[in-house]
């Protein structure tokens, strides 16, 4: 068994490596940039260096698919109702994979979102997912595309927020529901 941490990287990217060493982890989860903002402020050159350089030293890069992490920024929304909304949100994702591919780090975590109370079809929420950001059949967005997290949107189980929901009150899926609005939703 791993154990990791989701570590700062206040002061620079290579930091949260260095400190996960220090801490006695064997792996690391970081955000590449601010994730609760759109724009995104270019990786240089020499933080991509220190931050290879960390992993290096720490043993990291034989098997970096056990030990690095990304997670991607929270205003990604891949199942928004909105248009707009979802490509700002595949230019995020495909932004971070790209972000990921310069550093190394070879997994990212990243929530395919919600769909705002508005239900949508499940094959236009797959299709927001599938969609990753790849624009064209380039073989670079093919393979940027195909290391995204192939995330499969579900509705929430009764266990989750739906059934925390006041008795009586709507749900956004029929799954998990009893009664005659879960009925009629089923149909």
């Amino acid at each position: 068994m791993l154990v990791g941490s989701h570590l700062s990287i206040a002061g620079g990217m290579h930091l949260a490596v260095e400190t996960a060493v220090r801490l006695g982890l064997d792996c690391v989860q970081v955000f590449t940039k601010n994730q609760r903002q759109w724009k995104v402020k270019p990786l240089a050159d020499d933080e991509v260096a220190a931050f290879r350089a960390a992993v290096k030293a720490a043993g990291w890069d034989r098997h970096p698919e056990r030990r690095l992490v990304s997670h991607n920024s929270y205003l990604v929304n891949l199942a928004s109702p909105d248009a707009a909304s979802r490509a700002k949100s595949r230019t995020l994702q495909l932004e971070e994979t790209e972000r990921c591919e310069r550093l190394g780090i070879p997994s990212c975590v990243m929530h395919p979102g919600a769909h705002l109370g508005t239900a949508r079809d499940a094959k236009d929420e797959a299709a927001g997912v599938d969609e990753g950001g790849a624009d064209d059949d380039e073989d670079d967005d093919d393979i940027k595309t195909d290391r995204l997290v192939k995330a499969k949107t579900r509705k929430a189980p009764a266990s989750t927020a739906a059934a925390k929901a006041k008795p009586g009150a709507k749900r956004a899926s029929g799954e998990g529901a009893s009664g005659p609005a879960a009925k009629k939703a089923k149909k």
